[in-house]
């Protein structure tokens, strides 16, 4: 009875027997071995049946055959049996989750043989521990004492941290008050570094003494600055006196060159009278020549023009073009030319008409060649579209097929990626746990050059002390150390100063990467049990994933090779509809170019007929060679070469009265005027802005030598020594004074600076001090119940165990 009860849950009997044995000797040999068990469990009714494997005779013929093992499970709901599972395993594996136990975990505590009960007792504790976590659920005490200890080492963290944190800012303070401490007389032994609260009085001697050196550097600069005022001023007369008499005797020697300025002036003003005369003269001759020059290249083109014209009137061919020829003769030619131009115009439309009849004719034969090309590119068409449709109905055919062995390829490609995604996350997993080992090592390298920095900076924010005070002072402003208002030499901040706003982002990135190492932590742990479960889950198809692999990619080539026939379906239906629609038009297309090429031959012969009849009439009027279109374009140069010699003809006579009056005029007014002729007068005229540039000059000069005379007359000049006073010495000594108080201001700035930068640190090692003791106790009090849950505390029992 026992045997049958565990055989119907697990598949397994208890003892030594063996499945295989199940079925008794004295039985018919057709007879099935099968139990059936209904049990409660998990709040439901269930029913379980088992056949093992046996032999049975041969349904046809002697002998017998082997038959299988058959399993199934079936759940109870009111009246109604639903079937849960049908396969061995599968009926073990739902078996297992409902009870708790497997098979040797039920065997040991429902199915316990009496003869094997002193080895259970007698078994290792890990192997009764193994078993009573099972049975009672003692998984919530592990969990209880793993995260007892995280919060113990959380802690420990966050007092090593703490402590460091104090020691950074003891050192901070000490290596602030380094650059002012006293010289020791010997050196000092490490254990004998000043006292932390110490700091703050010696820096505020050092303060005070500084502040009384700054006083007496200010008033020795005053002083100097007085002496260097009086020197100066005295200089600057000096300066001036010998400025104003280098500059009078440059003038001085500029007088011969100004007369003859003002002589050159005085003749071009006189010339500027007979400006106008002089000008119109000019202008007459240049009009004369400029006309004489246009005359002849007119007759250069009237000949050229002449020679290449074709069929010519008689009154041009007989015009005299070596000189200018007169009006009359003129109108003559062109009156003449026109005449010939409606002429040829008229014989010009007769040739177009001719030549569009030819292009009509050849328009005709070119389509009625076209047409009977066409025939023969349809009945080609006609052939090759037959061809077409009859593989696009076998293509059908194929598509079609695809389409009714979609679902059973869908279903294999599903099952065989399901395989093959799983034994695929076993290797990724692998890898995610040794990036996340990576990354912990790296979170922890990040930390500690994040506390590094931190350090640095604070140390390079103190060096530059005094010039983040220097960046506040403006002109005018009394100085927050010295209270003077003149700022000769501020200090300039250095190259690797540190703003406030850094060392608050360093110590954000210090917090940061104290974070990310607590995650990568937390990460490392999670991606190795991560990994376990996909062990567990890939099962077998994990020792050969490329074997899964390459069968889920053969299921998905089948699966799509299937589904891209089933997809061209519609496309090859909508296809042959097509084709047969292009069938049809291409035999409609043959018959309508056989229609288009009768039609267009007969167009073709009336045009050559109405071509050659306008032919004949052009040969009759202008000879056989020549054509009227070129006569008519050959003619088009002449009309406005002789249309410009007429206009030359009319200015020749009006251009030689102006230049004839131009000359009069300009000999009246020589008579009285001081010039020979009007070559003279041009000679000495000058433009307006010559003269007016001209006059400024000379009364700038004419002002600079008043001016400079009365400088050098001046009282302010007078009773001068005759060396410069010596300027630099007494520069020297305002800088040698201005050195030693910036010096001054700069000592006082960073002790006071430093003071400030001490009493911060030593009230922030004060409030830590207090954090700190507080964190030591609650890490002390962490850290003693995670060693008693643990284990590692008398009695030396963990959480779980016990």
């Amino acid at each position: 009875l026992l045997d049958a009860l565990c055989f119907a849950l697990y598949g397994e009997v208890s003892g030594d027997r063996n499945v295989k044995t199940l079925k008794s000797h004295h039985a018919d040999p057709a007879a099935v071995p099968r139990v059936s068990l209904e049990f409660s469990c998990a709040g439901g009714r269930y029913r379980v049946e088992r056949s093992p494997a046996h032999t049975a005779p041969k349904s046809r013929g002697d002998g017998f055959t082997e038959k299988a093992a058959q399993a199934a499970l079936f759940k109870f709901n009111g009246t109604e049996v639903v079937p849960i599972a049908s396969r061995s395993l599968e009926v073990t594996r739902e078996v297992e989750h409902l009870v708790g136990l497997d098979a040797a975990q039920f065997r040991q505590v429902i199915l316990l043989p009496q003869g094997q009960f002193a080895e259970v007792l007698r078994a290792r504790a890990e192997e009764r521990e193994a078993l009573l976590k099972t049975l009672f659920n003692t998984v919530m005490y592990e969990q209880a004492g793993l995260w007892l200890e995280e919060r113990a080492k959380g802690a420990r963290l966050e007092l090593a941290e703490r402590q460091r944190a104090q020691e950074v800012l003891r050192r901070q303070a000490l290596q602030v008050w380094s650059p002012f401490a006293p010289e020791p007389e010997q050196e000092p032994e490490p254990e004998q570094e000043p006292d932390l609260e110490s700091l703050p009085s010696g820096i505020g001697a050092v303060v005070v003494a500084a502040a009384q050196r700054l006083q007496q550097a200010t008033a020795a600069l005053q002083v100097a600055l007085q002496a260097q005022g009086e020197v100066e001023r005295l200089a600057d007369r000096w300066d001036r006196r010998a400025a104003a008499a280098a500059r009078l005797g440059e003038l001085e020697a500029k007088a011969p060159l100004v007369d003859d300025y003002r002589q050159r002036l005085r003749r071009a003003e006189r010339a500027e009278a007979l400006r106008p005369s002089v000008e119109a003269q000019l202008a007459a001759r240049q009009e004369r020549q400029q006309l004489q020059e246009r005359i002849e290249a007119q007759l250069a083109q009237a000949i050229q023009a002449r020679a290449a014209g074709l069929a010519l009137p008689a009154a041009l061919l007989n015009l005299d073009l070596t000189a200018l020829p007169s009006r009359e003769a003129l109108d003559w030619a062109r009156q003449a030319l026109a005449a010939r131009r409606v002429e040829l115009a008229a014989l010009v439309a007769k040739a177009r008409e001719a030549a569009e009849a030819q292009a009509q004719a050849d328009q005709a034969d070119r389509q009625a060649r076209q047409a009977e090309a066409l025939q023969a590119r349809s009945r080609a068409a006609v052939e090759a579209q037959q061809q077409q449709c009859q593989a696009v109905r076998e293509a059908l055919q194929r598509a079609c097929s695809a389409r009714d062995q979609l679902d059973g390829l869908q279903r294999a490609a599903l099952a065989a990626r399901e395989r093959s995604q799983a034994s695929q996350a076993v290797a990724a997993a692998q890898d995610t746990e040794l990036q996340a080992q990576a990354e912990q090592v790296g979170a922890d390298r990040q930390l500690n050059a994040a506390h590094g920095a931190l350090l640095e900076l604070r140390r390079r924010q103190i060096a530059g002390m005094a010039a983040h005070l220097a960046a506040s002072l403006g002109d005018g402003d009394p100085c927050p150390v010295c209270g003077s208002t003149h700022h000769p030499s501020p200090a300039q901040p250095a190259g690797d100063a540190v703003a406030d706003s850094a060392i608050a982002a360093a110590e954000q990135a210090l917090q940061a990467a104290t974070a990310r190492a607590r995650r990568a932590a937390s990460a490392v742990a999670t991606a190795a049990s991560e990994r376990k479960a996909l062990l567990e889950r890939a099962g077998a198809a994990a020792a050969d994933p490329a074997a899964a692999d390459a069968a889920a990619q053969q299921a998905d080539g089948a699966l799509a090779a299937a589904q891209a026939q089933a997809a061209e379906l519609s496309r090859l239906q909508q296809a042959l509809e097509q084709q047969e629609r292009t069938l049809q038009g291409l035999q409609a297309a043959i018959q309508a170019a056989a229609t288009e090429q009768a039609l267009q031959a007969q167009a073709s012969a009336a045009a050559l007929g109405r071509a050659a009849a306008l032919r004949a009439e052009l040969a009759a009027a202008l000879g056989a060679d020549l054509d009227p279109r070129a006569a008519l374009r050959s003619l088009e140069p002449l009309e406005p070469v002789l249309t410009e010699l007429a206009a030359c003809c009319q200015a020749r006579s009006s251009t030689q009265a102006r230049l004839e009056a131009a000359t009069a005029r300009l000999a009246q007014e020589l008579v009285n005027a001081d010039f020979a002729d009007g070559a003279a007068v041009q000679a000495a005229l000058q433009e307006p802005a010559w003269r007016e540039r001209l006059v400024q000059r000379i009364e700038a000069y004419d002002r600079e030598w008043i001016a400079l005379r009365a400088q050098l007359d001046s009282a302010d000049l007078a009773a001068l020594p005759e060396v410069r006073p010596d300027t630099a010495a007494a520069q020297e000594r305002v800088t040698a004074a201005d050195a030693t108080r910036t010096a001054a201001v700069e000592r006082h700035s960073e002790a006071r600076a430093a003071g400030l930068e001490i009493e911060r640190l030593v009230e922030q090692h004060r409030l830590g001090a207090v954090d700190l003791a507080a964190c030591r106790e609650r890490a002390q009090l962490l850290n003693a119940v995670a060693d008693r849950c643990t284990g590692r505390a008398a009695p030396y029992i963990s959480l779980q165990r016990w």
